[in-house]
């Protein structure tokens, strides 16, 4: 709760400090209009020709722009709760509905006189109540703020019962210009103002004065606060033009007014329909990251498995082996056995009654006092109970620690959370009565109770866990090194007898070719049936000496060892296009790339494999290949243009393709990342650290495994 109320105060309007660029451009967009009012004062009174179309269409985008912005605010309540942001959506409903009353009522638009029973002075006391309506409601969203007051868990009721207030008071205001008109003091002689009007625009002036200056002494300021106060600004120029400078209707200030009503009611829902693209965003990314954690857990846990089932054999093993043992022992220990199997009775009886309690749990008070200490408390920490109450928790915990502790306590009684694990680490660290230090797993849980609070501590000693799991991580590279020294003596035992068929045996048989061949012109005038003979010796014989060399080229490529590994991967890519019609395309940087082994032989084999997938399963017609050397790493790409495949598929149980070539990886201490899809191509890449140089990770490989 606590994570996801610091998320959402970081991410809105209402919440998110205002920057100083944020509060340039605010100032920058104030002095603008500042200006262009300088400019229309003297202009105020010039008279223009009546438009009242004008009207209509500024009233209706005033009030479609109010309306928009009502509803972003109070989608922001219902996240955030917040009785300001409540009073400033009422506040544009407010505005919204008195602006299309005020169009309705407005002489010479839809009637002479105006709708709804409209007189002379309606439309004038209608846009004085709504000017002066709206900042009062500012000024009640600043005082909130200031208090940082939240409603009530129902944020829908406060926006009905907000909406129906709002709704009432313009309904009232409504009645009381049209019905109740002659109850109020006369502001407008026919289209020109009244000395009253004087008066009555002061006053709603000077409210939005205050408006302005409320904000203006909030602390700290939003960036909703900022865009608040260019409105205001505005709203203060719209008044002074429209009903205080000007002489009365259709004039230039009665205009410029509309405008820069206009620009009022559209600043705010600038910015909220800008911050909303901006939460689309954020949340884009962050489904985004939510897959890629879940894929790399599902990958964690393949490891995981295969990790456990490897343990499972060793300790099957083991167990087979101490098993033999105690057979041919059990006639020595026989009289042993039955006092362990008395022994362990007891013990199971005694398990019996304490099986609810195995953990060790220790309660304190509010000041680290402990106030229950049970027996498997005292058996782990080898300290009497007595010895245990009422004194200090901290006596268990390395001094190194006790301030980190208390530090923790403190953050966790304020979060108000039930309970939760006592450190982000899995396993944290205890001493015992004697000194001794040792590792325990320990959660923490508070309660409140008749005033006191009360927090309890489970934990329970891992030191055997931890030593196991060292042992087997010890275990997991005892394996490795296995896998590479085997590896390395495949190689060379390939490259010897691939030297053998090439220097030896296709030697000879060259030799017997030549032989052959003098034979073969020599009997070119014997027998015809004995030149033909010899004929089909000879074609035998090429096509053997080419299979041997062939053959040696695969165990191993004479070129890898004499003329370096981009040398190997030109041969090994045009070997691999003559073989199986697919064209391949090979980049090599720098073009005299070489690399010593066994990472020379590991990215060489690794190349030979994924080829080798392509040709038996893709059904590619071209191949991309890239070998390079990039920040003190050797990079792999192979892209095929086939048919790719489904990543999730359950692996075949004779495919060991994509297997082998993380193993090849592994053995290197590399990095491998497979992108493929149905229908879209497979691409390997492989990073292989060089000797001298750390590896740069890229959170998007993955290990292999």
């Amino acid at each position: 709760m606590a994570g996801q109320a610091a998320f959402e105060s970081g991410i809105f309007l209402s919440t998110l400090r205002a920057s100083r660029g944020q509060q340039r451009l605010a100032v920058g967009v104030v002095l603008f209009s500042a200006a262009i009012f300088a400019v229309l004062v003297p202009l105020a009174r010039v008279p223009l020709t009546p438009v009242p179309g004008f009207i209509a269409t500024y009233q209706s985008a005033l009030s479609l722009s109010d309306l928009i912005t009502a509803a972003l605010l109070f989608g922001q309540f219902a996240i955030l709760r917040s009785r300001g942001l409540l009073v400033l959506a009422c506040a544009y409903l407010f505005s919204a509905l008195m602006a299309f009353v005020h169009m309705l009522s407005f002489p010479g638009l839809f009637s002479q006189t105006g709708l709804l029973g409209a007189g002379p002075q309606s439309t004038a006391w209608l846009y004085m109540l709504w000017h002066g309506g709206f900042p009062v409601l500012v000024i009640a969203y600043a005082r909130l703020e200031e208090r940082h007051e939240h409603a009530a868990s129902r944020p829908a009721s406060a926006v009905l019962g907000g909406t129906a207030l709002v709704a009432f008071a313009a309904l009232a205001f409504a009645l009381l210009t049209t019905a109740g008109q002659d109850f109020l003091p006369a502001i407008m002689q026919g289209n020109r103002y009244t000395p009253t009007m004087i008066v009555v625009v002061s006053t709603v002036w000077a409210v939005s004065m205050l408006a302005l200056a409320a904000l203006w002494r909030k602390r700290p300021r939003s960036i909703l606060d900022v865009w608040l106060m260019v409105v205001m600004c505005a709203w203060l120029f719209d008044i002074a033009l429209a009903a205080l400078l000007n002489a009365g209707r259709y004039d230039v200030g009665f205009y410029a007014g509309r405008v820069y009503g206009l620009l009022a009611a559209t600043f705010v829902l600038i910015v909220l329909l800008l911050e909303n693209g901006a939460l689309y965003a954020q949340l884009a990314r962050a489904l985004a990251g939510e897959r890629s954690e879940r894929q790399r857990a599902q990958d964690n846990s393949a490891q995981l498995n295969t990790l456990n089932a490897r343990l499972e054999d060793r300790v099957a093993a083991r167990t087979a082996e101490v098993e033999a043992v105690n057979r041919e022992l059990h006639q020595e220990v026989a009289q042993r056995a039955r006092a362990e199997t008395n022994a362990l009775e007891a013990r199971q009886s005694l398990a019996g009654i304490i099986e609810s309690a195995m953990d060790a749990i220790i309660t304190v008070d509010r000041s680290q006092r402990i106030i229950l200490f049970n027996a498997a408390a005292e058996a782990i920490f080898g300290c009497p109970r007595k010895e245990a109450i009422g004194a200090a928790l901290e006596q268990f915990i390395p001094a190194r620690f006790r301030a980190a502790h208390a530090d923790h306590i403190e953050r966790f009684g304020q979060t108000g959370a039930a309970s939760r694990r006592m450190s982000a680490q899995r396993v944290v660290t205890a001493v015992r009565r004697n000194g001794e230090e040792f590792p325990i797993e320990a959660s923490i849980s508070h309660i409140t109770v008749e005033g006191n609070e009360y927090y309890t501590v489970i934990l329970r000693d891992v030191t055997d866990r931890v030593r196991a799991e060292e042992a087997l991580l010890r275990s997991r590279e005892e394996v490795r090194e296995m896998a590479t020294a085997s590896s390395t003596a495949r190689e060379q035992e390939k490259t010897r007898f691939a030297r053998e068929l090439h220097d030896e045996l296709a030697q000879s048989l060259t030799a017997l070719k030549m032989d052959l061949e003098w034979l073969r012109e020599s009997a070119a005038t014997a027998d015809p049936q004995v030149a033909a003979r010899l004929g089909e010796m000879y074609d035998l014989l090429d096509s053997t000496v080419a299979a041997t060399r062939r053959i040696a080229a695969d165990l191993r490529p004479v070129m890898l060892d004499d003329l370096g590994l981009g040398a190997a991967a030109e041969w090994l890519a045009a070997t691999f296009t003559q073989r199986h019609g697919i064209k391949s395309e090979l980049v090599v940087d720098p073009p005299d790339f070489d690399l010593a082994d066994p990472q020379s032989t590991a990215v060489f084999r690794i190349m030979q494999e994924a080829l080798a997938n392509v040709a038996r399963h893709a059904e590619a017609s071209f191949v991309e290949i890239d070998l390079s050397r990039v920040d003190g790493q050797v990079y792999l790409r192979v892209h095929d243009n086939g048919c790719g495949f489904d990543p999730a598929s359950p692996r075949k149980p004779t495919s060991f393709g994509l297997v082998g070539l993380r193993e090849r990886v592994n053995l290197v201490e590399g990095r491998i990342k497979i992108d493929t899809g149905a229908g879209k191509g497979t691409t390997i890449e492989v990073w292989i650290p060089v000797p001298g140089h750390s590896p740069l990770f890229d959170g998007q490989a993955e290990r292999a495994a």
